[in-house]
Formats: structure tokens, sequence, C-alpha cells
């Protein structure tokens, strides 16, 4: 999956879903089981290009440092033990 950049800002996020079975526990889970539905959210902002041909563009190279990103993973569902 890629997320849509805004290039005014060179921003982007996303997320996705999906349910997660618990099959079995450890130490005081041991038994645990049921499911969860996760979601994790994912945004950055890019750095631009500041010199050379593409001068002011959002640089998306995989070697290029963001400027800032956040990640965030959360879930809801039933457990039984």
């Amino acid at each position: 999956m890629s997320p849509k950049v805004d290039a005014a800002t060179c921003s982007a996020a996303f997320s996705v879903s999906a349910p997660v079975a618990i099959l079995s526990g450890t130490c005081s889970y041991k038994g645990a089981h049921g499911t969860v539905k996760l979601t994790e959210s994912f945004g950055f902002i890019g750095p631009r290009y500041t010199t050379g041909p593409k001068k002011g563009q959002c640089n998306l190279s995989n070697s290029a440092q963001p400027i800032g990103q956040m990640g965030n993973v959360h879930g809801a569902g039933t457990v039984s033990f």
C-alpha cells in the first residue's frame, strides 16, 4: 500500500485494520484466546529537494530522512481465559 502524498506539504498518512486471533497466552495469560481487531496508523512529513532539477519537489526516495513521522497501533476485541 502506498499512501497518497500531499505535494503542497510533502505529507501523507494511512491506516490499515485486520482481525488478529489470540491463540494462547503465557504466564498469567495462559489459555487466553479470542479475536482482536488491530489498526495501525502511520504518517510522515518528507523533505524537499534543495538543489538540482527537482529543487522544491518532495523527496520520497528510500534514502530521504523524514522531517517527522508518527505511528500508532491500537486494538479492541474479546479475549477469554
